[in-house]
């Protein structure tokens, strides 16, 4: 939640009763899930494929998860934001 651009697209697709909940439910279980286990990854990967690049892997996925679910997400412009 440190870009701008996440915090407007999250306030669009909330409404407004649920924004501050829904910010910190999202926030903390992206944290917890990609963050927590990333070392955890990392490690399985290289000993994995033995190649130490191999974390990258984890990080193309982390980035191509995060497309598709912005892919999903609803336009909303022109309509009204309650």
């Amino acid at each position: 939640m440190t870009s701008p651009a996440t915090l407007v697209l999250v306030s669009e697709v909330l409404p407004q009763r649920l924004r501050a909940t829904g910010m910190a439910v999202t926030y903390y279980v992206a944290i917890a899930v990609f963050g927590g286990f990333a070392q955890l990854f990392s490690t399985g990967l290289i000993h994995l494929t033995g190649s130490p690049n191999a974390p990258a892997f984890y990080l193309i996925g982390c980035g191509v998860l995060s497309l598709v679910g912005l892919a999903m997400v609803p336009e909303t412009l022109g309509r009204k934001l309650s």
